[in-house]
């Protein structure tokens, strides 16, 4: 790659902490990071200062070893980053993904590459939305289903850990257009090696994080006694055969609705990415999984999962009860679990598993998303469901 490129990621929590490190050490590109809340673009300039970003790399081996990363210009204003970048990658959670678009909309250069790593279900909504209905000509939007590395922040600005990388990752690009994700994979580097196939929707459909998560707290907590416990239980490695049982048929009715979705359109590819949820983990972490003979043991020996432990709060008598306001139910509700009801709802799918996560959920987060089965709830309008932003047809969710 002769030609460089300008990037901006805009984000400052461990995936954009891992992105903006590793496109710091390759050549010929120009790598920015946006940051626009409070002072964390000024904190992060003082931060390395004197001592520049470090990523420590955890092996599918189990070694790790220290990457030093060049300097990063990281600014607050977008006016004067966005200008002329080839390619902006949004690395924020769901719910930020809205605030950063109004942000940078009026600085876009046409034929800017946008993608959201990862986009999450409704993200091409939000898009069409905030940049209007002509962003499919303007732009090229790219969604992925996931992060390509599990990563945790160890200090702001400073340091970084990789616990895993995944081998493969998958996502979907408007227009045909790769060029922006030929930068993407050189920013990244070798690994995961990013596929790109089908319709915006598929990502929407295939979002890990937005099933997952929420089916895992569903089949550890819904049945809880209210009593603390003495030690913060494993979030992936001390899953169970309910977990998995649940996970297997919310992921079946996902790949009921994609491939019902598929036989109503013609020409547009819905349900070739669209995989189980056991698939995508053998194919996504081959070498970090040490026994894939079941989905529940590839969750559970996941090298990349070591240590993770469900979101809790630690009472006054030293004891540990679930977090339920924790982003694996406020982000991965309404801008997951959420919009893939809303979706099966348009395609006439129904969902009962996907329905009584969803109802114990809104519960516990006090929020009303779904009536009778329906996404009519009071709620709605927080969410990236279709039904907020007046979708009602097979043909207006694609992009």
């Amino acid at each position: 790659m002769d030609t460089t490129h300008k990037v901006v990621i805009c984000g400052a929590g461990s995936g954009a902490h891992v992105l903006a490190g590793l496109s710091s050490q390759r050549k010929n590109i120009e790598t920015n990071i946006l940051i626009i809340y409070k002072d964390k673009a000024e904190e992060w300039n003082k931060t390395s200062e004197y001592n520049p970003l470090k990523i420590t790399v955890h092996d599918h081996k189990g070694d790790k070893k220290d990457v030093v990363c060049n300097k990063i210009n990281v600014c607050k204003d977008p006016g004067l980053v966005i200008p002329g970048c080839d390619v902006i990658i949004l690395t924020v959670p769901a719910y930020a993904h809205g605030v950063y678009l109004e942000a940078i909309k009026d600085y876009l250069p046409e034929g800017v590459t946008i993608i959201g790593l990862p986009g999450q279900p409704g993200f091409e909504f939000a898009v069409k939305q905030t940049l209007g209905k002509n962003a499919a000509r303007k732009y090229t939007i790219a969604s992925f289903e996931s992060l390509p590395w599990a990563c945790r922040v160890q200090e702001f600005g400073r340091h970084v850990n990789i616990l895993g990388t995944k081998d493969n990752m998958t996502g979907a690009v408007s227009n045909c257009n790769s060029k922006g994700v030929d930068i993407l994979q050189v920013m990244i580097g070798k690994y995961p090696k990013l596929k790109i196939k089908g319709d915006l929707l598929a990502m929407s459909l295939m979002s890990i994080n937005s099933t997952l998560h929420p089916c895992i707290m569903f089949a550890k907590w819904n049945k809880w006694d209210e009593c603390p416990l003495e030690e913060p239980p494993l979030f992936y490695q001390g899953i169970d055969k309910n977990a998995i049982r649940l996970l297997t048929d919310v992921s079946n009715e996902i790949l009921g609705a994609a491939k019902t979705i598929q036989r109503m359109v013609k020409g547009v590819d819905v349900s070739s990415q669209v995989v189980h949820m056991y698939s995508w983990y053998l194919t996504s972490y081959p070498t970090c999984i040490e026994d894939p003979d079941t989905f529940l043991r590839a969750v559970a020996t996941n090298r990349a999962y070591k240590g993770l432990i469900h979101p809790v709060v630690k009472t006054d008598d030293g004891g540990y009860v679930p977090d339920f306001d924790s982003r694996y139910l406020t982000e991965d509700i309404p801008y997951g679990l959420a919009p893939i009801k809303g979706i099966c709802e348009i395609a006439g799918i129904s969902t009962p598993n996907i329905d009584r996560v969803l109802a114990w959920c809104q519960t516990k987060m006090k929020k009303e998303y779904m009536v009778d089965g329906k996404m009519t709830g009071k709620d709605i309008a927080s969410t990236r469901c279709p039904q907020n932003y007046g979708l009602q047809t097979i043909k207006e969710l694609l992009f």
